[in-house]
């Protein structure tokens, strides 16, 4: 081995090596900072010939997988490009190529730059990387050792985690709304309370979870009194917020945010956590309930565990799935005890049924109410229309997708449903149902809520059965100002510069003008 070393000691000034340095922390120890490895390398090319003329750096990456570690792949894609510019790639050690879980994929990386004419040396390790039979099975050691390392380590942090969840301490992530972290000594009092994203000054302070502003905690026991006392869903808890500008620091909330907070029991004061495990950056496996670690009274709670509990029953009454009888029999009770029907009655607290019960078993509310006996029906167009509106507004995303993608139009869908054409247009679909009244017989409508705000709105008008689209309205978001649009024969000519008969040339018109034009 030593002989090998003395080989590659000695090498003339005029015949320098031009080498490329691979440099990666994660955040494990110190010793092995992006500096330190810069200096170790720095001073192993200059013992060895080497003139170090590019660099590639993952600072504060895993070694476990490639898939986040954008300077290797860059790495890789040039040398097997053939146009790299060096003839080696100088690496501080084997753990720094890669903790891979499996050691020939390090290998085959190696493979890769070696097949294309460039070497990788370990300027840290006590071998040349020249082949020899004794160098490759002491580096195939290496690599398992360092993918061993990584399992231990993930042992080691998930156990560690659990103990200290199991004293009541919080474990890391955002406390959520109406939560802030409070630091606490060794005395278990409390220090001082940390801002919303704030870190802490070191990762072995432990931290507790603490009420946050008064208003944030009003909040949070208002959503909970809507679902427990009220039975909204929180779709309607969500919209109701958002109409009384109570909004999630200063985002307008959503359905899913609301159904996650009042399933979380940390606002009754159970810390509940490690409900999940992920080790070695694979996917996250949910344990079973027995497993979970729980610690009742583990922090101040914003709603008692009363108010809790009936929020998760109402909860679960709206998820329970009724057979068409009992749906039929709430229909009729309802009907006996009111005199009608209606949206309204059926969310009421005492109502045998859901009112989105209705709709799933009898097709639609029209005919629910038909064979529960009830003839006032003149006002249940607007709910048939809406219950076949949301399996309409998936094909109509899906199509503008795809037809943006034709016309050359860079699209992308948020998690709100607005879309970003080529980076700067935002659009918005919104459905044109018809809905006739005793005195406007062709009458379309639309209700236009203000979130999620979109420069454009892609009116989508469909037909008199509600089945098939029509046409379509593509205009500035400016010109709608009213919560409710609507569309009939009188005012149709009012908007004919917009309409367009197919979502070709509604989208069309950004690729043939710029925004500023069409705003």
């Amino acid at each position: 081995m030593q002989e090998q070393l003395a080989r590659h000691a000695v090498v003339g000034a005029s015949s320098k090596i031009k080498a490329a340095q691979y440099l990666r922390m994660s955040s494990e120890r110190q010793e092995y900072s992006i500096e330190n490895q810069r200096i170790a390398i720095q001073e192993y090319a200059t013992r060895h010939g080497y003139e170090v003329v590019s660099s590639y750096s993952d600072d504060g990456k895993s070694g476990l997988t490639i898939s986040q570690r954008k300077a290797l792949s860059q790495l890789i894609k040039d040398v097997v490009s053939g146009e790299c510019g060096f003839k080696t790639v100088l690496v501080y050690d084997v753990s720094r190529w890669g903790r891979f879980q499996d050691a020939d994929e390090a290998a085959h990386y190696e493979f890769l730059c070696r097949a294309n004419g460039v070497d990788v040396q370990y300027c840290a390790e006590p071998f040349v990387n020249d082949g020899d039979p004794l160098t490759v099975i002491f580096k195939s050691v290496k690599r398992a050792m360092a993918g061993e390392y990584s399992r231990d380590l993930s042992v080691k942090v998930a156990h560690g985690q659990k103990n200290v969840a199991s004293k009541g301490f919080w474990i890391g992530g955002s406390p959520g709304y109406g939560f802030r972290r409070g630091i606490i000594d060794q005395t278990g009092r409390l220090c001082t309370v940390l801002d919303n994203k704030e870190l802490k000054v070191r990762q072995s302070v432990r931290t507790r979870l603490v009420l946050g502003p008064r208003e944030e905690v009003e909040t949070v026991r208002y959503i909970f009194a809507l679902c427990s006392e009220e039975h909204l869903g929180c779709r309607t808890i969500a919209k109701r917020l958002n109409e009384a500008g109570r909004l999630m620091r200063g985002k307008p909330w959503n359905a899913s945010t609301i159904r996650r907070m009042l399933h979380s029991e940390k606002y009754a004061g159970t810390l509940v956590a490690c409900t999940a495990i992920r080790r070695m950056q694979r996917p996250s496996i949910s344990l079973p309930k027995e497993e979970w670690v729980r610690v009742e009274n583990a922090h101040d709670a914003i709603v008692d565990m009363k108010t809790f509990v009936a929020a998760q029953e109402a909860m679960e009454r709206r998820k329970r799935r009724y057979t068409e009888a009992e749906v039929l029999n709430g229909l009729k009770l309802t009907l006996k005890k009111y005199g009608k029907i209606s949206g309204q009655l059926l969310r009421e607290p005492d109502c045998p049924i859901s009112h989105s019960s209705v709709a799933r078993k009898f097709g639609s509310y029209r005919e629910g109410y038909r064979q529960a006996g009830y003839d006032g029906i003149k006002s249940t167009a607007w709910l048939d229309a809406r219950s076949k509106n949301k399996a309409t507004r998936s094909k109509i995303e899906r199509a503008v997708i795809q037809v943006a993608n034709t016309l050359g139009l860079k699209c992308e869908r948020s998690t709100q449903g607005t879309f970003k054409l080529d980076e700067q247009a935002s659009l918005r679909p919104v459905i044109l149902n018809f809905l006739p009244t005793m005195r406007e017989k062709m009458r379309w409508t639309a209700c236009i809520n203000e979130q999620p705000f979109s420069e454009f709105l892609l009116m989508v008008r469909m037909d008199e059965h509600n089945s098939q689209i029509r046409d379509y309205y593509l205009m500035p978001t400016e010109l709608n100002r009213h919560y409710q649009f609507t569309l009939t024969p009188q005012n149709e000519a009012k908007y004919g510069e917009f309409r367009h008969d197919t979502l070709s040339k509604a989208l069309g018109q950004f690729a043939l003008v710029s925004l500023g034009d069409l705003l």
